[in-house]
């Protein structure tokens, strides 16, 4: 007899009580809400880096045309790199390590930041640790979730 994971639901469930399911695993999880409350700060990090960096690059002294200001965005190609790395560390059992040195590396990837008016270098390193940073974490996330319920993916993404 196969046993159904916890928190999974039967197959043939209505959607309606398929997405009752999602709210569910999140009243019954802990580790499910912590890892949603920190995919929703680092987005946030890095939504407020990309919502206001257009403003500094487009005055003086740097005076960027909006295809350039957008070519800055695969400067952050070099942070999903970090996918890898932190999978890595993941399946190591460095989980919680992993976070933690990415929650750093995240809240000083800002030094570099603050200083973007005056010297695009400083935004290249800080926009570098930022998406280090962000897929570091956004990957020890879906590890852990995705290990603790295997058969709950696509109602723990929509989550």
């Amino acid at each position: 007899m196969l046993r159904r994971h916890a928190g999974a639901p039967p197959a043939a469930l209505p959607y309606g009580r398929l997405l009752g399911s999602t709210v569910t695993l999140f009243a019954r999880e802990p580790l499910l809400r912590l890892r949603a409350a920190l995919g929703l700060l680092i987005f946030t990090a890095f939504s407020t880096l990309w919502s206001s960096v257009a403003l500094p690059l487009s005055e003086a002294p740097h005076n960027l045309s909006h295809t350039a200001i957008g070519a800055w965005g695969l400067v952050g190609v070099v942070g999903a790199l970090a996918a890898t790395v932190a999978g890595r560390l993941n399946d190591r059992g460095h989980a919680r390590w992993t976070t933690g040195a990415a929650l750093a590396l995240l809240a000083a990837s800002w030094i570099p930041l603050a200083h973007t008016r005056g010297s695009l270098w400083a935004l290249a390193v800080g926009v570098v640790l930022l998406d280090l940073a962000v897929q570091a974490v956004h990957v020890t996330n879906q590890t852990l979730i995705h290990a603790r319920h295997p058969t709950a993916g696509s109602r723990l993404i929509g989550g």
